[in-house]
C-alpha cells in the first residue's frame, strides 16, 4: 500500500510541482528548480502525514497543484474539474476551493459581461 502511495505521488504530484516551478521561475536554472523540487518533497509535514501516519494527502495536493497550474495558463474549466476531483478525493481539498470558486465565477462574470456588451452594440 505504501508503494502505491509513493507511485501516485510520483505520477501526480511531482510532475505538477515541476510544471509549476518551470512556469513560476522561468529565469532560474534547472538546477535551482530541482533544488526547489527536492526541498518541497522533503518537507517534514508531507513525509510524516503521508508516509508515517498514512493519511494520503499527496494525490489531493497534486490535483490542487495541477489546478493551480491550469489557472495560471488560462484553462479555467480544466482547473475547476481538477479542483472538484481534489475535493472529492479528500474533503480537506475544500480548504483550497474558495479561491478557485471565486476565480471561476469572476471569469464567468467577465465573459458574460463582455458578450452582453458586444451583443448590445451590434
Amino acid at each position: 500500500m505504501r508503494a502505491a502511495l509513493i507511485g501516485i505521488e510520483f505520477l501526480l504530484m511531482v510532475p505538477a510541482v515541476v510544471k509549476l516551478l518551470a512556469l513560476l521561475y522561468p529565469k532560474h536554472t534547472t538546477t535551482t528548480r530541482r533544488i526547489y523540487l527536492i526541498l518541497y518533497l522533503l518537507m517534514p509535514p508531507l513525509i510524516y502525514v503521508d508516509h508515517g501516519h498514512f493519511q494520503p494527502n499527496s494525490p489531493m495536493h497534486g490535483l490542487v497543484l495541477w489546478a493551480t497550474y491550469h489557472i495560471l495558463v488560462g484553462r479555467t474549466e480544466l482547473a475547476v474539474v481538477l479542483m472538484v476531483m481534489a475535493s472529492n478525493f479528500k474533503q480537506m481539498g475544500l480548504y483550497f476551493g474558495l479561491p478557485f470558486a471565486f476565480y471561476a465565477l469572476s471569469t464567468i462574470y467577465q465573459t458574460a459581461t463582455k458578450r452582453y456588451k458586444d451583443s448590445k452594440c451590434a
